[in-house]
């Protein structure tokens, strides 16, 4: 293998430059087509990019030289959940798990797979055992939560998302599922909280997130006017946003703001 080459690619990959790093593997390939490595690597930076078909083109020319990868054999099973079949999905992950129990990234990915296919039993099993390898995993404690607050537990899912703090990669992440926790279960003083919290963020994604959650609560509260004004901001941030624009035009049209409110409300029908 042209080692030069070979780590000009994983350091492109790893900063996820990942044309570079797809240029650099396939240039790889053609001086080796038999690299199970580069296969390997190859194949996990497709299914990053979601190309589920040339993942597993590549994964499953290395499984031939590497069957007993744990991780190897995990990709592919993300690879055949991305492809859609579920089955093989499943088969390959408990193959993982089978040479490494306590593979947590193993275990987690099948939980939601079992969450998925709506196996909650199944999955919260998996989450737990995970978050016993990984206590403090964020994407973990999201996906325990989600899976125990479907189940009817009511305390549990929202402490464990409030485990999550500020700096995590998801923090954002755990507000959200929060604020739709308080939120399903009508406690909109909470979700006023939650909704100050994404506002302090400097992300254009959540500040618009945090306005429409926000129009929300009013909407429901019969609060029109003041639902109205965090529609609008919202909409200034983001455009084309088609949920923001419908609320907007209901709300304006409880108003007597005809025009406007069918034209809201039509054009994000429309769209």
């Amino acid at each position: 293998m042209n080692e030069n080459l070979f780590q000009k690619a994983t350091l492109a990959h790893s900063q996820n430059n990942l044309k570079e790093a797809e240029d650099l593997y396939l240039k790889l390939l053609n001086k080796n087509s038999e690299n199970h490595q580069v296969h390997f690597l190859l194949g996990t930076l497709y299914l990053q990019k979601k190309l589920p078909e040339k993942a597993l083109s590549h994964l499953k020319k290395s499984e031939h030289d590497d069957k007993d990868n744990p991780h190897l054999l995990m990709n592919l099973g993300l690879a055949y959940k991305q492809a859609g079949d579920m089955s093989l999905s499943e088969v390959y992950l408990k193959k993982s798990l089978s040479i490494d129990p306590k593979n947590a990234d193993s275990l987690n990915n099948l939980g939601s797979l079992q969450l998925s296919k709506k196996n909650y039993i199944d999955a919260e099993f998996n989450f737990r055992k995970a978050l016993e390898i990984k206590p403090n995993e964020g994407a973990f404690l999201i996906n325990l939560s989600e899976c125990l607050f479907i189940l009817g537990v009511k305390d549990e899912p929202i402490n464990l998302l409030l485990k999550i703090q500020r700096g995590s990669d998801f923090y954002q992440d755990a507000q959200t599922k929060l604020f739709n926790i308080f939120y399903e279960t009508k406690n909109y003083r909470q979700c006023i909280i939650i909704v100050e919290n994404l506002k302090k963020l400097n992300s254009t994604e959540y500040c618009v997130l945090a306005q429409h959650n926000l129009g929300i609560i009013k909407f429901k509260q019969r609060l029109f006017d003041e639902a109205i004004d965090h529609f609008e901001n919202a909409l200034k941030k983001d455009k084309n946003f088609g949920e923001a624009k419908m609320t907007l035009g209901l709300c304006q049209l409880s108003q007597y703001q005809f025009k406007s409110g069918w034209d809201n409300f039509l054009t994000y029908q429309d769209s």
